[in-house]
């Protein structure tokens, strides 16, 4: 059987939700759904989640002054798969 894949990344805004979709950002993603409600969208289109992992990714930049400037980025990346016979939706 071949399968088709699909990588959600959800970052948290009052509460988790998508926010990219195969590494393109969802418009309007803010006010969108939440995760869950989401998950279950693509549920009733036949995709299921294969896994997920939290994502914390930590850089240590200087400035032109020397001082180290620390970004941190928190997101959960989920993956999805679903038979490709089924007519894509998502």
């Amino acid at each position: 059987m071949k399968w088709e894949y699909l990588f959600v990344s959800c970052e948290w805004a009052d509460f988790w939700r998508p926010r990219y979709v195969n590494q393109e950002e969802l418009p309007g993603w803010l006010s969108g759904v939440s995760m869950s409600q989401y998950i279950q969208q693509l549920g009733t289109t036949g995709w299921e989640m294969i896994g997920f992992a939290p994502v914390t990714l930590v850089t240590g930049n200087t400035d032109p002054a020397g001082t180290t400037i620390q970004t941190d980025y928190n997101a959960l990346e989920l993956a999805f798969k679903r038979p490709l016979s089924i007519v894509r939706t998502v």
